[in-house]
C-alpha cells in the first residue's frame, strides 16, 4: 500500500507545489504589468503636462516681448511730444504793432486746485484765491497730462495683454 500511495502522494505534492508556484508566478506577473501599465500613464500625463505648461510659457513669453515692444513705442511717442513742448510755449509772437510776447501763459490757482483734485480723486470746493495766478504754467500743465497718459498707456497695455495672456492659457 505505502507503495502505491508513495507516488500518488509525490505526483499530488509536485502537482500541488506546480499549482502555487505557477499561481504566485501570475500573482507577480500581473502585479509587475498593472504597475507598469501605471507607470506609463503617470509619465505620460507628466509628459502632457510639461507640454502644455512649455505652450503657455511660449506664448507668455510672445505676450511679454509683444508687450515690451508697445511699451517702448509708448515711451518713444512721450519722448517726442515732451520735446514738442518747449518749442511749442517758447516761441515767441510778433504782433501787428511789433510787440514781442511769449505765447506761454501761467493759469489760475483754481484750475491748478482742480487738476490736483481730478488726479488724486479728492473732493473739491471753490476757493476765494482760485482767480490768482500761479507760477505754473501751460507747458508744465501739458509736461504732466503727457507723463500721466503715458503712465496711463503702459497700464492699460499691461491690463491689455494679462488679458491676451489669459484668453490664450484658458483656451483648449
Amino acid at each position: 500500500m505505502w507503495k502505491t500511495l508513495l507516488p500518488s502522494l509525490d505526483s499530488l505534492a509536485i502537482r500541488l507545489l506546480a499549482f502555487v508556484f505557477i499561481f504566485a508566478s501570475g500573482l507577480f506577473m500581473g502585479h509587475h504589468l498593472t504597475a507598469k501599465l501605471y507607470d506609463a500613464k503617470e509619465q505620460k500625463a507628466a509628459l502632457a503636462v510639461e507640454v502644455k505648461r512649455d505652450a503657455i510659457e511660449r506664448k507668455g513669453d510672445a505676450l511679454v516681448v509683444k508687450y515690451v515692444n508697445k511699451t517702448k513705442k509708448l515711451t518713444d511717442n512721450l519722448q517726442a511730444v515732451q520735446q514738442q513742448i518747449p518749442e511749442v510755449f517758447a516761441k515767441e509772437e510778433t504782433k501787428a504793432d511789433e510787440t514781442t510776447t511769449t505765447r506761454n501763459c501761467t493759469v489760475p490757482r483754481g484750475f491748478v486746485r482742480l487738476f490736483n483734485d481730478s488726479a488724486t480723486g479728492g473732493a473739491s470746493a471753490p476757493d476765494d484765491t482760485d482767480a490768482d495766478t500761479t507760477d505754473v504754467d501751460l507747458a508744465t500743465i501739458l509736461e504732466t497730462l503727457t507723463a500721466n497718459n503715458a503712465r496711463f498707456n503702459e497700464v492699460r497695455e499691461q491690463l491689455i495683454e494679462l488679458q491676451e495672456f489669459e484668453r490664450q492659457a484658458t483656451k483648449k
